[in-house]
């Protein structure tokens, strides 16, 4: 009698140990789902303030991207002005051998000489008339070089404005970011610190390899969250048991039940 009470006694003790443990571990999911949260959190608040110097360097690309379409414009314009007085100097050129070749023209003795100095002039008018219409194009695209100068400048002043906006608000970002990393980092610590070491340093080094969330629900009773895998029903009672982190299968990632 005193045998089957001790060993009673023993039986009813494993059970509340096993229960205990199970309650315990249970207990300790429950903080790693809360420790994934604000992780998950930080990796967020982190890639927005990665995205800041993008933003910044972006404005800035737009800024010298403008101030090159305004130096192509100048550029431009100097080229057409350029080209414009080598024209205007050889049609002075012209006009003066024209002129001087009319004065000449009645001083000429024979016919033969008179009619090859009448080409002669004919072909520098239509020289000249042609170069004429070349200038009158060209002083055309020089105001519309102008145009796009004056329009560029515009453009130049509103980028350096945005430039500056960007570089400020960025600024109040990464100061706002800033703060609330450190608050979830400060939260971060107060669950690690109620988690069994070993569970922390598995969760992590499971993180570093897949990144995101690592600890995902099963779905459907039999279904992984993450991969939509179906779960083999031995593993579903591996989970239930909760002794240890149980990982599916096909993706690697932490099951756990919602009866958390």
């Amino acid at each position: 009698m005193r045998e089957r009470t001790t060993f009673s006694r023993k039986l009813i003790t494993g059970f509340m140990q096993a229960d205990e443990m199970e309650k315990n571990l249970k207990e300790q999911f429950s903080l790693l789902l809360k420790l994934q949260a604000v992780d998950v959190k930080i990796d967020e608040l982190e890639a927005a303030r990665a995205e800041c110097p993008v933003k910044i360097e972006a404005a800035k690309n737009e800024v010298e991207q403008k101030k090159q379409s305004r130096t192509d414009a100048k550029n431009r314009l100097a080229e057409l002005q350029k080209s414009r007085k080598m024209m205007e100097l050889e049609m002075e050129s012209d006009n003066n051998t024209m002129k001087k070749n009319q004065t000449q023209l009645y001083e000429l003795k024979s016919n033969e000489a008179y009619l090859a100095m009448q080409n002669e002039i004919a072909g520098l008018k239509e020289k000249v008339g042609r170069i004429e219409e070349e200038i009158i194009k060209n002083l055309m695209d020089e105001d519309v070089c102008r145009q796009a100068i004056s329009e560029s400048e515009g453009s130049v002043k509103q980028a350096e404005e945005n430039l500056v906006r960007v570089e400020k608000q960025c600024a109040d970002e990464i100061k706002v970011i800033e703060q609330k990393i450190a608050e979830e980092k400060t939260r971060q610590a107060e669950i690690s610190g109620g988690i069994d070491e070993k569970l922390v340093a598995d969760y992590k080094k499971l993180r570093e390899n897949k990144g995101g969330e690592v600890i995902v629900r099963i779905i459907n009773d039999n279904i992984c969250s993450s991969c939509n895998i179906n779960i083999r029903p031995q593993l579903l009672i591996e989970v239930s048991k909760y002794k240890k982190l149980v990982c599916c299968e096909s993706c690697g990632r932490v099951l756990f039940k919602e009866d958390l």
